[in-house]
C-alpha cells in the first residue's frame, strides 16, 4: 500500500529509491492485481519517491506485457546460470542469505547467479515484493533475505502464497495484507502488519 511505504526509510536528499518487484510470468502478462498495483505506483509522489519496476525472469523471448513496455523505469532481472526449480532449493538459498552478513561472503557461484538482482536491490531504500501465481511463490523464500543483504533499508512485502509455517520465517520490515482475517496468517510473524481493504491506501 502507498501508506506502508511513505512510512518506509527514506533514501538521500529527501527522495525515497523505491523497486516494485515481481515474478509474473509472461504467460500470465498483467492482471487486475497488478493493474491496481501500478495504479499505487502512478500515486506515488515523484518528488518524494524514485520508482522503479522490475520482473523477476527471463523476458528475451515474449518481452515485457503491454502495459509496462512504454514505462521508463521497467527492467527484467535475471538469476545467471541457476534455475530455482522447488521449495527445498529456495529454501536452501534463503538460509545462505540469512546466515552471510555481506553477499560477498557467498560462494562464487551464487555470487554470480545473483549479482544482478543484488545491484539492483543495493541501488533502492525500500523494495516491494508482490504476491504472485503459477507457483512462482518459491522466490518468496530468498528475496527478503537477499534484499537486506544487498542494502536495501526496507522490504515491503504483499502477503504471499506460502503455507503460514513458512511465512512466518520471513522477516521484512511490512506485510501488506488484504484484509483482517488473511493478516491472522501473520500472528507468530515479527514484522509489521499493514491491512488494506480499499484500492486508494
Amino acid at each position: 500500500s502507498c501508506v506502508a511505504m511513505e512510512e518506509e526509510g527514506e533514501g538521500e536528499g529527501g527522495m525515497t529509491r523505491v523497486m516494485f518487484v515481481d515474478t509474473v510470468v509472461a504467460r500470465s502478462g498483467v492482471d487486475g492485481q497488478r493493474r491496481i498495483w501500478l495504479e499505487q505506483i502512478d500515486r506515488l509522489d515523484d518528488r518524494q519517491f524514485s520508482v522503479s519496476y522490475a520482473m523477476l525472469g527471463d523476458w528475451a523471448e515474449s518481452g515485457f506485457p503491454q502495459e509496462l513496455e512504454k514505462r521508463p523505469q521497467a527492467r527484467a532481472l535475471h538469476l545467471a546460470g541457476h534455475k530455482v526449480q522447488s521449495d527445498a532449493d529456495a529454501e536452501n538459498i534463503a538460509n545462505l542469505f540469512r546466515e552471510a552478513s555481506d553477499f560477498r561472503e557467498l560462494g562464487n557461484n551464487v555470487q554470480t547467479a545473483f549479482r544482478e538482482i543484488c545491484v539492483a536491490f543495493s541501488e533502492h531504500d525500500v523494495v516491494v515484493l508482490f504476491n504472485h501465481p503459477e507457483n512462482a511463490e518459491i522466490h518468496d523464500h530468498y528475496l527478503v533475505d537477499l534484499a537486506f543483504l544487498c542494502g536495501a533499508k526496507s522490504v515491503v512485502m504483499e502477503l504471499p502464497l506460502l503455507p503460514s509455517e513458512l511465512v512466518t520465517k520471513l522477516k521484512p520490515s511490512v506485510f501488506v495484507a488484504p484484509s483482517a482475517f488473511a493478516a491472522r496468517s501473520l500472528a507468530g510473524s515479527e514484522a509489521r502488519v499493514v491491512v488494506t481493504t480499499r484500492v486508494d491506501d
